[in-house]
């Protein structure tokens, strides 16, 4: 017998799907999209459904695409709820296999997974009108396991050497300690001499065959003014994971050494913490690691599906109250931050933002938006009603303040269209993805949140740190950082000085 077929990423040019029953129509307008980042992050447009599929049957839609993506998914049109029962990729007569991921919850019981059990009788019905998704991880068991250091990252009285090994037979690593893309980064062939001050070691693990690691990253701080790691952990959806990737090279850029952990579903409101604990992105058991490890900080994203609502029990407040006395009894000094998302450019009218439905009107009813703006500024009205409610149930303890990254997002829009940022003239598609019509951001767009994050979480201006991995030139970086600190030290919650 020969040697078994090498894996190989292939690319989607066809894919196969059916509409829930009395529901084609709901259809029109959704797209299949493609990501090379992550499940949430960096999506791209490869074809668009024009028409009303067939009842009943699978229709096909065949398009032209060379490039292989790992992450591939169907996206609803707006006010669709999804409404798929059946979706199938393929890449010629190939169909493609890998793991599930899609938007968390429903509001019929119908959640993602139907779309790909094959029972067209099944369907998914999303928990919001807009952004509901579907798709496959076309890599599933062909990644490289992510490099390993020894000693571990933290802080060391004296220089070391840092190990670096993947648990996969054969894996080739590269790594990088200025802040760049580790995959172009030195080829490791022995312990790295770490010396004194700060040093983040990003490293990526590579084999034929299959799909590369994870990017690893590790802070040492070395010399007698160590101290250990800043812990954090953060928990939301895929606007939390905004973060992910930057928010560790970001802070060792300004010399701090941060343990960073993340818990994150797509689509998910804050109830994923107690409802759905496991199967999220990061830790395996976010419940368990809150009552096990000590955290310094934590941060929130509401977010308008469930509860959607501010106070009460079941409410936003309520959960997080939960979750910080769980943290709070291996802490007590932890850190709590309400994390200020930004409304779709697109639809930004839902039940935080002043549209949509409303759980409780009683305690939440602003006016309906007439401009993103005015949605925006909604979102952060709704995130001080709930910090407000968090600190009269635990007036003992540090309050937690708010991170404001959609009023910075307001601010770097103001300062764009007055001309201030150099080279930047259309706020949208250089801050949001897909031309700026998706309500995730480009690289810049989460670079610029994450120095949000920075500025909040470390009482530091962001001004000088590094901007690896964005196309922004060194004035335009100093302009963003410029809006973000500004931001941060004129919002009174942020925190700064406290």
């Amino acid at each position: 017998m020969g040697a078994p077929a090498c894996w190989r990423l292939q690319a989607v040019g066809r894919v196969r799907f059916q509409p829930r029953a009395r529901e084609a129509r709901a259809m029109v307008g959704g797209r299949i999209l493609g990501s090379n980042t992550s499940a949430m992050n960096d999506f791209v447009d490869l074809a668009t459904i024009q028409a009303a599929p067939a009842e009943g049957r699978l229709t096909e839609l065949a398009f032209e695409n060379a490039t292989p993506y790992r992450w591939v998914k169907y996206l609803g049109p707006p006010g669709s709820h999804g409404q798929i029962a059946e979706i199938e990729f393929y890449a010629g007569a190939t169909r493609l296999a890998g793991e599930g991921f899609g938007t968390a919850g429903s509001r019929s019981s119908s959640p993602w997974p139907n779309a790909l059990d094959g029972d067209p009788a099944t369907f998914l019905d999303g928990p919001l009108p807009d952004d509901t998704y579907v798709g496959i991880d076309l890599a599933h068991g062909h990644v490289v396991a992510a490099p390993v250091a020894t000693p571990p990252a933290g802080a060391h009285a004296s220089p070391l050497r840092v190990a670096l090994a993947s648990a996969t037979p054969g894996a080739t690593i590269r790594y990088a300690t200025d802040g760049r893309d580790p995959a172009a980064g030195t080829p490791y062939d022995g312990p790295v001499a770490v010396g004194p001050g700060t040093t983040a070691i990003r490293a990526v693990a590579t084999r034929e065959c299959m799909a590369p690691s994870p990017v690893a990253t590790s802070v040492y701080v070395v010399g007698g003014t160590a101290k250990r790691a800043r812990s954090s952990i953060h928990l939301g959806n895929s606007l939390t994971d905004t973060i992910h990737g930057w928010l560790e090279p970001l802070a060792a850029s300004g010399g701090i050494s941060l343990d960073y952990s993340r818990y994150t579903i797509p689509g998910a409101g804050l109830w994923l913490w107690k409802d759905q604990p496991t199967g999220g992105f990061g830790v395996r058991d976010v419940r368990a690691e809150l009552a096990s490890r000590p955290f310094d900080d934590i941060t929130f994203q509401p977010f308008p599906n469930m509860p959607c609502r501010p106070v009460g029990p079941g409410s936003d407040s309520d959960l997080i109250l939960d979750a910080w006395r769980t943290a709070a009894a291996r802490n007590p000094a932890v850190q709590i931050w309400i994390y200020e998302q930004w409304p779709s450019p697109v639809k930004h009218s839902n039940c935080i933002t002043g549209g949509g439905w409303l759980k409780d009107p009683k305690t939440w009813n602003p006016p309906p938006p007439r401009s993103w703006e005015d949605a925006a500024r909604n979102e952060l009205g709704y995130m001080e009603v709930v910090r407000e409610e968090l600190v009269r149930l635990e007036p003992g303890r540090p309050p937690p303040y708010v991170i404001p990254a959609g009023r910075a997002l307001v601010n770097l829009k103001r300062e764009i269209e007055a001309g201030r940022v150099p080279g930047l003239d259309a706020f949208f598609p250089a801050v949001f993805s897909r031309g700026g019509t998706d309500t995730h951001l480009t690289s810049e767009g989460r670079w610029f949140v994450t120095l949000v994050f920075y500025a909040c979480m470390f009482q530091r201006d962001p001004t000088g740190l590094s901007h690896s991995g964005t196309r922004l030139t060194a004035a335009q970086a100093r302009a963003l950082q410029r809006i973000a600190w500004d931001t941060v030290t004129a919002y009174p919650l942020s925190g700064v000085g406290r």
